[in-house]
């Protein structure tokens, strides 16, 4: 890593939010600007401290956490990224951190909030260094797959990338984790993460997947595994394929069959996978064979966005390694209506898909509605033996009683979505301003002033205010938990705590003006971000108005959920009456 203690005029722009022509400008004007005391003449280095108290002086050192001070004093290559997360361990474990600068760097920022603390702040930023892009499943998503997991004692991820499935996992009662990832780099880094966690787990870099494991089995499998893989050739033979040789073009199923060979009789596997896979002919004899010998459980349907890429929606499938082979009935769930303009309804989604899940498991069948539908092995063999769930899942099969529960639950429903509209809606009180407001600051102000930061490649917090980077209309979101898988690229604006209050900052982000700026051009840039404005206030205005907008965000939620209840009241009566099975009064 670099001498953390020196800055080239590269890292003070870096350090300041500038260009580096902006400082070459402060050396020239300002005499009192820190004279280099190192590097050459062509790439002369400055005394980090008296830089940085420099800017301080100036009032354009921006307010930074820790981690991301730390980030920017180390600038470490992708090479030393697996020792940064080492040494953040040692320090966790107590054992002290080596005697160099970096070393002392790492200590002196843990010493504020903890190595653990600081090791989460970074790990975004560990894993962008070392393999950007790697982290492709939300935790939202991984909570859900880890719910038709279930608690179990040893879990593996075979192609852990950076171990968020595993997370899941453990937060759902797993004993001992397991991941294989073939990056080396991101493997250390998710040996650390699963480490500082607690309990038993263990972080191995592997090759490619055709190199068949003589390993202990696991209780479950859990795991995205690459899509389209390319340069994999099935070896014939190969004791894995138990339901049949995969082609070369159908990489997912040599996965899948990995993945249940991995597990005890008995075992679940869970896979993140994309729709082809359940209709594509070549993996029709693999697909059938799944279904007959009672090792495909389930398929769900997720809403595009769900996860990357945000274009597909993807598919969950629930597998057993049988310990008696044997047909069942496989459950189909279909999701994809889980979303709206602003992302996926996680909670709604979760509901759906473990409700059905739980009644399946319990019961060997659900009661089918237009999101769920539980079919008999043996009746998904004939022709393409195709697995997609919207095929599957058809109000035409239910009965009038059915249809009739539905309804009067649907109705229930309604009745009290309109009164959490009509609550919310008393709340909504407001009198003719009496002054307009006293001046206004760009976002450009507010980051210099370190009233908030602009964060670029970063996982939302909450508190947090979102900006969509490219596509839909660009609505200002204040980060709540429920809606922070946010898909796509982004921009993150994080309030300084105590200083500036995110639905004040959101609410005036949305105004007329700025929402100009926003819906201009194809895609956001850090350019329109940062003169975007809001009005001058003090704190306890702040929350003033800041509660105020968020009713009025809770309220267009309640409305909205009104909208969609009703929406599928009458898909549900529509279908009823278009398949023959109710008549009208």
């Amino acid at each position: 890593m670099p001498d953390a203690t020196m800055l080239t005029a590269a890292d003070i722009a870096r350090l300041a939010g500038v260009t580096r022509a902006t400082v070459s400008h402060w050396r020239r004007r300002h005499p009192d600007f820190p004279a280099p005391t190192g590097g050459t003449s062509a790439s002369p280095a400055y005394e980090r401290a008296k830089v940085e108290e420099w800017l301080r002086t100036q009032r354009r050192l921006p307010a930074r956490g820790q981690a991301e001070a730390l980030w920017l004093a180390l600038r470490p290559e992708a090479h030393a990224v697996p020792g940064l997360a080492e040494t953040l361990l040692r320090l966790a474990r107590g054992e002290p951190a080596p005697d160099d600068p970096a070393g002392r760097a790492i200590t002196l920022a843990a010493a504020a909030h903890g190595p653990v603390r600081l090791f989460q702040d970074l790990h975004a930023r560990m894993v962008a260094a070392v393999a950007p892009g790697a982290d492709k499943v939300p935790a939202p998503l991984a909570a859900l797959m880890a719910g038709l997991l279930g608690p179990r004692g040893t879990v593996l991820d075979p192609a852990c990338a950076t171990g968020t499935l595993l997370v899941a996992a453990r937060e759902r009662g797993a004993r001992a984790l397991y991941g294989e990832e073939k990056h080396a780099a991101l493997a250390a880094v998710t040996a650390v993460r699963l480490a500082l966690g607690g309990g038993i787990s263990e972080v191995r870099a592997v090759p490619a997947i055709c190199s068949p494991e003589e390993s202990e089995a696991v209780d479950a499998v859990v795991c995205r595994p690459p899509f389209k893989e390319q340069g994999v050739r099935p070896e014939p033979g190969d004791p894995r394929w138990t339901y049949g040789s995969p082609p070369r073009t159908e990489s997912e199923l040599m996965w899948l069959q990995h993945c249940l060979s991995r597990t005890a009789p008995g075992g679940r596997v869970v896979l993140l996978l994309p729709p082809a896979v359940a209709a594509r002919p070549t993996g029709r004899a693999i697909r059938a064979e799944l279904a007959a010998r009672g090792a495909l459980r389930a398929v769900i349907a997720l809403p595009p966005g769900a996860a990357a890429p945000a274009h597909l929606g993807l598919h969950v499938w629930v597998l057993t390694n049988p310990p008696v082979p044997g047909p069942r009935r496989v459950l189909f769930a279909d999701g994809s209506s889980c979303a709206d303009g602003r992302g996926v309804d996680w909670p709604r989604l979760s509901r759906l898909v473990l409700s059905a899940w739980r009644e399946v498991s319990e019961l060997g069948t659900v009661v089918p509605d237009e999101h769920r539908r539980a079919v008999p092995a043996a009746a998904l063999l004939d022709g393409e033996v195709d697995l997609t769930p919207s095929l599957h899942v058809s109000a035409r099969d239910l009965d009038a009683g059915v249809l009739a529960s539905m309804t009067e639950g649907l109705r229930g429903e309604l009745d009290l979505r309109l009164k959490a509209v009509r609550r919310l809606a008393a709340r909504l009180s407001f009198l003719p301003a009496d002054d307009a407001p006293d001046g206004s600051s760009t976002v450009d102000d507010l980051v210099r002033a370190g009233d908030v930061a602009i964060l670029r490649a970063e996982v939302p917090q909450v508190g947090d205010v979102v900006l969509r980077g490219v596509g839909e209309r660009r609505v200002p979101t204040v980060i709540t938990g429920d809606n922070a898988e946010a898909a796509g690229s982004r921009y993150v604006l994080r309030p300084a705590a105590g200083r500036l209050d995110p639905w004040f900052l959101a609410g005036y982000l949305s105004g007329p003006a700025n929402q100009a700026l926003l819906d201009r051009g194809p895609a956001l840039t850090a350019a329109v971000v940062r003169r975007l404005t809001v009005p001058a206030a003090d704190r306890a205005r702040q929350r003033e108005l800041g509660r105020a907008f968020k009713a009025l965000q809770e309220f267009e939620e309640a409305a909205e959920a009104v909208a969609a209840t009703g929406r599928t009241l009458r898909r549900t009566l529509e279908d009823g009456l278009g398949g023959g099975v109710l008549e009208p009064l």
